[in-house]
């Protein structure tokens, strides 16, 4: 994807000039927590390139890393992360192309405080195809990462796996096959049940027009316990996106026919959902679930287009107990605002759930986004709150903070007369799109403007974020 033509606003405040640019496309998430703050991971498009980038969130809601930081700064394309917790360190692992374009998958760990122990990073599946959906859950030895790769003769679709040390050591130089049939298996999820991983994905055996969820168990020794995989979900209906994590029992989750649908799964490999649940059968389209569980309840969150006007899709959620019982039919709101919210991807704290989503709000861009969600389901910021809130590029904050301006230490938005925002008036919007004041070209007085996130908009295609700070 590339990036939107930028346009350039300083805003000084505190003796200190920030550049503020157009914001790279932001998508994908994942989320895990360290027993104190949870880490999101993100993939960022920048020109022509993709990027991992990360950002610490306390449970209050405190975004520690604003704008986040780099998983990899080894001068290829990444994308796709994922990321677990080891107890010591987490993992971040992402598809890259430094040495194919079909790419590889790499990944580095990453302490609690946000220091990134392999900026390189170090590969972890070196196989032959097209590498996709990576997923990955430590099982209290090792990590299991899985993918799946995409051979053009033949188009054959398989489940790979590889397990890493918590010392960040690759422990199987030649990947295992988790599903290898002569059909695709495409889209997998794993977790991790104190004694052995659960690998789920789609399954075209019944026929190239349906996809079906089966499963497989996984040692951590990287022994496949399941090697003909287990039907989970056979349906008429094609499914699609399986997401699974561990209680007392294993959940999966999948979207199927526009509906959000689950099933149990024990230890043992036993199905005990043969025919589905069903998590939420509301009107319009519900698809892309993510799944976590508090110790009590599991939790899913989905997103869900059943607001009207088009392409208004907002996240959902809603809990199921450990008896498979749904306890909020169809759901209640996550993350709502006036466009579009998707691809949401959820943790457990001790205190609450973090669900982080793809968000674009006003201009088109795309942003992370975060809500939290107690665990007796009150969605605690239901507007969402941005991870990526500074506007600003790596790298140029530190450059421009070292000519500060202090004719605007009062609190001054200043847009330079030599930029395409100088001329006419540009709007000041708020987070919800509501326009706060007008702008014109030169000093703009923002000091009675409350602390957070607002918009620069010239025109519907040339919006800004500013962020106003005391």
């Amino acid at each position: 994807m590339n990036r939107t033509k930028l346009t350039i606003v300083t805003l000084a405040l505190c003796g200190a000039s920030v550049l503020l640019r157009a914001q790279p496309y932001e998508s994908k998430p994942a989320v895990a927590f360290d027993g104190t703050n949870f880490l999101v991971v993100w993939q960022s498009s920048e020109s022509t390139e993709y990027h991992v980038r990360s950002s610490r969130v306390a449970q209050d809601g405190t975004v520690l890393d604003p704008g986040g930081f780099l998983c990899c700064t080894y001068n290829s394309g990444h994308g796709d992360p994922e990321v677990a917790f080891d107890g010591t360190n987490y993992l971040v692992a992402w598809w890259d192309d430094r040495n194919t374009p079909d790419g590889e998958v790499y990944g580095a760990r990453v302490t609690p405080a946000g220091t990134v122990l392999d900026p390189d990073g170090f590969p972890i599946g070196l196989g032959t195809g097209e590498l996709y959906n990576l997923a990955v859950s430590y099982g209290g030895s090792c990590y299991l990462v899985t993918w799946y790769t995409w051979q053009a003769v033949g188009e054959d679709c398989d489940v790979m796996a590889a397990r890493v040390s918590p010392a960040g050591v690759l422990l199987d130089s030649v990947p295992i096959p988790v599903s290898a049939a002569a059909t695709w298996e495409t889209e997998p999820s794993v977790a991790f049940d104190g004694t052995n991983f659960l690998t789920v994905w789609l399954d075209r055996r019944a026929g190239q027009t349906r996809d079906d969820i089966y499963c497989a168990r996984v040692s951590p020794a990287g022994t496949v316990l399941d090697p003909s995989g287990i039907a989970v979900c056979a349906h008429p209906h094609s499914a699609g996106s399986p997401r699974v994590c561990f209680g007392d029992n294993y959940f999966v989750a999948w979207g199927e026919s526009d509906d959000i649908f689950g099933a149990r799964i024990t230890p043992d490999g036993v199905v005990l959902d043969s025919t589905g649940i069903a998590v939420c059968s509301a009107p319009e389209v519900q698809w892309t679930p993510t799944i976590a569980f508090d110790g009590v309840s599991f939790f899913t969150a989905w997103s869900d287009d059943r607001r009207p006007g088009g392409s208004n899709h907002d996240i959902f959620g809603g809990r199921i107990s450990g008896a498979g019982v749904v306890l909020d039919s169809n759901g209640f709101v996550v993350g709502a605002a006036s466009r579009m919210q998707r691809d949401p991807s959820v943790a457990f704290g001790t205190t609450c759930y973090l669900v982080a989503w793809e968000d674009q709000r006003p201009g088109g861009q795309s942003d992370i986004y975060a809500c939290r969600v107690t665990p007796s389901g009150v969605a605690l910021d239901t507007l969402g709150f941005p991870l990526v809130s500074q506007g600003i590029e790596e790298g140029e904050a530190r450059a421009t903070f070292k000519t500060p301006t202090t004719s605007i230490a009062r609190g001054v938005l200043h847009l330079p007369r030599n930029t395409s925002a100088s001329s006419s008036t540009s709007l000041l919007l708020d987070i919800s799109g509501r326009s706060v004041m007008t702008l014109k070209a030169g000093s703009n007085d923002v000091s009675r403007l409350a602390p957070g996130v607002y918009f620069a908009q010239k025109e519907p295609s040339a919006v800004t974020k500013v962020i106003v700070t005391r």
